[in-house]
């Protein structure tokens, strides 16, 4: 059983002050290198249940619950409910969200959660290690800020690989793309520590593009960024306000894209102490995040109902929230989510080197400390309690892919760009025994 780690030893040992004052562009000092926390590996495994009865959405049945003896060790812990933040304005990862806390899909596995909505990254991440959060989904750059204090957490499953992100420019501007910038001293709006600010460091580096000399940032809420204001060249959001300003505004357009650049992407994180003390609430969140995506699959207009109903979306129309939806949560296999170690670790350790030598995080965090906060067996119980495979490759890969991942830029591969449809799923070798989904029975 792992150490349990108090309120205060968190919150010490996290940072808080470290933390934010780097998240705003301070403390640019260099830490000592930290050996990364050896990764272990969860021994905790799920009953085995082969089911012959599935909701319309997938789901077998009955649903498995949690014990009395993981209730009683998170209420003496203060953790019940279960606090879960989510960031409102991420497509695909609000929809989740969303229909996780409105089909009660922890509490059919007996867990009492609150599910809390946050603007920005920022705020999420200052909640999580103050402790009023213990599970959250958080950019790499956010993980990276955690991982290099030592903070006990760890990453279970990716949250919408490849969201798209982009650099927008007012309609009459004169930039059409980013080498353009060059001598400029231009200003680029962003929020500071999200997925904008890694795709744009990576993308100046390919452009020989200098922080500090061609562009400097300047820091705006996600509100901000959608008025495109006149002190900045460009903004750097992500879905959906991409779209929004683009596409329903129509105040602006795209002059790059994240996609050549880096393999943007975010993860679920918890405490570590839940993996140690109650590994059954680690899996029943899980297979909720992943029922949810089912469900979604199923019912992708009703997701959308639940989603305009969040008060941060009450502006979109619900046909454009419809189209996030689809995009963002059946894109791609539902497999999709599982935590390739070897890509994520190369990838993002890549990326945080560079993030490192722009100087917005510390010190870049290695490859062995990426692969000791990626646990991939819980999605790994998830499959097999659904009768899935557990895919060796991520699906947005071609098998003639010539690139090599940590080593932008990147050939093309598959995302909102390249995808006009759906991937089928499933297909032949998908599922290891039969699978219910929407009245029809896959096979093996």
């Amino acid at each position: 059983m792992g150490r349990y780690w108090t309120r205060r030893q968190f919150v010490i040992r996290a940072g808080v002050a470290g933390i934010v004052a780097s998240l705003a562009g301070c403390n640019r000092a260099t830490p000592e290198p930290v050996s990364p926390t050896p990764r272990p590996v969860p021994t905790y495994a799920p009953t085995a249940t082969l089911s012959s009865t599935f909701t319309d959405w997938g789901w077998p049945l009955p649903y498995e619950k949690i014990s009395n003896a993981s209730i009683q060790k998170l209420q003496s812990r203060g953790w019940w409910p279960l606090n879960i933040g989510y960031q409102t304005r991420w497509s695909g990862h609000n929809a989740l969200n969303a229909i996780m806390e409105s089909r009660q899909l922890p509490q059919q596995r007996g867990v009492n959660t609150t599910f809390i909505p946050y603007a920005e990254g920022v705020g999420t991440v200052q909640a999580f290690v103050s402790d009023y959060l213990q599970v959250c989904s958080l950019n790499p750059t956010l993980v990276a800020h955690l991982v290099q204090t030592g903070a006990p957490i760890a990453s279970v499953m990716v949250v919408t690989p490849n969201l798209e992100v982009a650099s927008v420019v007012p309609n009459a501007s004169p930039l059409h793309q980013l080498s353009q910038l060059k001598g400029t001293g231009s200003a680029i709006g962003l929020v500071n520590s999200s997925l904008a600010d890694a795709y744009f460091v990576v993308a100046a580096k390919i452009n020989s593009l200098s922080l500090g000399h061609d562009f400097y940032f300047t820091s705006l809420t996600l509100k901000e960024e959608t008025t495109l204001p006149s002190n900045v060249a460009a903004v750097v959001p992500h879905e959906p306000l991409v779209s929004a300003i683009v596409e329903l505004e129509r105040t602006g357009r795209i002059i790059d894209l994240v996609f050549p650049y880096m393999f943007s992407h975010g993860y679920l994180v918890m405490r570590r102490e839940l993996l140690d003390e109650t590994p059954d609430v680690v899996q029943a969140l899980v297979d909720s995040y992943v029922e949810a995506g089912l469900f979604i699959r199923l019912q992708p207009s009703a997701t959308a109902a639940d989603l305009a109903k969040q008060p941060d979306l009450l502006t979109y129309p619900q046909s454009f929230l419809l189209e996030q939806i689809v995009t963002y949560n059946t894109l791609y296999k539902p497999t999709a989510i599982y935590p390739f170690i070897d890509f994520w670790s190369i990838e993002d350790a890549s990326v945080s080197a560079i993030l490192a030598s722009a100087g917005i995080i510390p010190g870049p965090v290695d490859i062995p400390a990426w692969q000791s906060a990626l646990i991939p067996e819980f999605v790994e119980n998830t499959f097999a309690r659904l009768g899935w495979k557990v895919p060796t490759r991520p699906p947005w890969l071609p098998d003639n892919w010539s690139g090599k991942v940590g080593q932008p830029p990147y050939p093309p591969y598959l995302n909102v760009t390249t995808l006009k449809q759906p991937q089928t799923w499933p297909e032949p070798g998908d599922v290891l025994r039969p699978w219910k989904f929407a009245g029809t029975t896959y096979y093996p």
